[in-house]
């Protein structure tokens, strides 16, 4: 999917940047809907170590508690 790719792309090339904080959470949403649970657990997690104390972190721990267990993550992908 063309949305998927150029998301990951963002966060790939520009890390740190609020666009790739907010293109986090929309890759993750994308994945999970894509059926691709465990990239959008491995977004969630990287979301999470970039901005541990994040406004919306109460969120991302459901979404991930609706994922559950899986693959350790290296950075966007799953291992």
């Amino acid at each position: 999917d063309a949305a998927i790719d150029s998301l990951r792309e963002l966060v790939r090339k520009h890390p740190r940047s609020p666009q790739a904080r907010t293109a986090l959470l929309d890759l993750a949403a994308q994945e999970r809907l894509a059926g691709s649970r465990d990239r959008a657990r491995c977004a969630y997690r990287l979301y999470v170590e970039r901005w541990p104390h994040s406004e919306v972190r109460a969120e991302i721990d459901k979404q991930l508690a609706k994922l559950g267990e899986g693959p350790a993550c290296r950075g966007l992908d799953p291992r």
